[in-house]
């Protein structure tokens, strides 16, 4: 069976409207280990996605104060602030392993911890309108390196300990639910 999705480059607006025939077939369990028959490409939400899940960001802390935006919920659990200097520092850490896949030699990538990296420590003094921009920044460059992709490099994988093997595509997945997840997060705490 061969699946043939109309890929999506990137554009000033997204595309909503599904370019795919095959039902439920972008489910995540269907980005893990990919028969080579299957052809993969990127669908239009998940584009639109990657272009504009962060600007959520601004929505959710309008209006949170400094005070709010490093309190701790609890202690040792991460405030606002340190989950945006998260979503910033993991954006190079993905296109660093977007790279690494791009060799071919399919790596297996150990699950990552902020705590201790060095770029999450500094980021974390940063001032809101310094993470922001380098969010944005960041962005820019995630987007151009997977919209660019060619389908074989899509097709492209890499393993995670706990989901196992992942195309690209599907990493890319993983990577915008990551990223929502801490969305999530900061919108509690921001409404708290």
């Amino acid at each position: 069976m061969t699946i043939s999705v109309q890929k999506t480059r990137f554009t000033k607006r997204c595309v909503t409207t599904p370019k795919y025939k095959t039902k439920d077939l972008w489910s995540f369990q269907n980005f893990t280990n990919l028969k080579p028959k299957y052809k993969v490409m990127l669908y239009s939400a998940l584009v639109c996605r990657l272009k504009t899940q962060h600007l959520a960001l601004r929505e959710i802390i309008k209006g949170v104060d400094d005070k709010k935006l490093h309190a701790e919920p609890e202690p040792g659990k991460w405030s606002i602030a340190d989950n945006i200097a998260h979503m910033v520092t993991y954006q190079p850490i993905f296109l660093g392993r977007i790279h690494r896949i791009l060799k071919g030699d399919n790596p297996t990538f150990e699950a990552y911890r902020a705590d201790d990296e060095p770029d999450f420590i500094a980021a974390r003094q940063w001032t809101l309108h310094d993470m922001l921009s380098k969010l944005e920044g960041n962005r820019r460059q995630v987007l151009e390196l997977i919209t660019n992709l060619t389908d074989d490099q899509l097709t492209l994988t890499a393993t995670h300990p706990k989901y196992g093997q992942l195309t690209i595509a599907g990493w890319t997945e993983f990577f915008l639910l990551h990223e929502a997840h801490h969305l999530f997060t900061i919108l509690k705490l921001a409404k708290a």
